[in-house]
């Protein structure tokens, strides 16, 4: 599969394709608001295409609250129909080169208790629990807050981090 990943310039002009590829993942979509806010900060947006088709994309905050050597992945969203043909892993696979490149050592994320598909995709990324926050989606659902070091996951070649750069992503990463 051909895909091609480029870190956007300017995400601000691109939220809508932003907002499109979330409300198509089958998961719950991020709300506009929200991901105006996130744009605002300093952030770097990785985004995904096959075949021109926008697929997939990542929101990265350079930095993290709650620990000075580490970023925070805030979004991750891949079209319900791209799922499971490695575009969410060749995304992530540029998160770490990113704070690789920050001279981080951590990323960091937080993610609903109840979305089971992702934990598992997570931790096959090598993210372990670090934390839990209660009623962070409204009551009763909660987050769990994991973390992965940079350097373990930075071992395999990076694909598709420079901009335009076109890489094949193996099926089922």
């Amino acid at each position: 599969m051909n895909v091609e990943i480029t870190l956007l310039d300017e995400p601000k002009k691109n939220i809508e394709t932003l907002l499109d590829i979330s409300k198509n993942n089958g998961w719950h979509p991020v709300a506009k608001w929200w991901l105006e806010k996130l744009l605002s900060h300093d952030i770097a947006v990785l985004l995904a295409k096959f075949n021109d088709l926008p697929v997939g994309f990542a929101v990265v905050s350079k930095w993290f609250k709650y620990e000075k050597y580490g970023i925070e992945l805030d979004v991750i969203s891949v079209r319900k129909e791209y799922q499971g043909k490695g575009i969410g892993s060749l995304l992530m696979k540029n998160v770490f080169e990113i704070a690789k490149n920050l001279g981080k050592k951590f990323v960091y994320l937080f993610v609903s208790a109840e979305n089971r598909k992702a934990i598992r995709f997570y931790t096959k990324l090598g993210f372990k629990v670090c934390g839990f926050l209660a009623d962070r989606y409204g009551e009763g659902k909660h987050s769990i807050i994991m973390r992965a070091k940079v350097e373990l996951c930075s071992k395999k070649p990076v694909n598709g981090f420079n901009r335009n750069k076109k890489s094949d992503a193996p099926a089922g990463i």
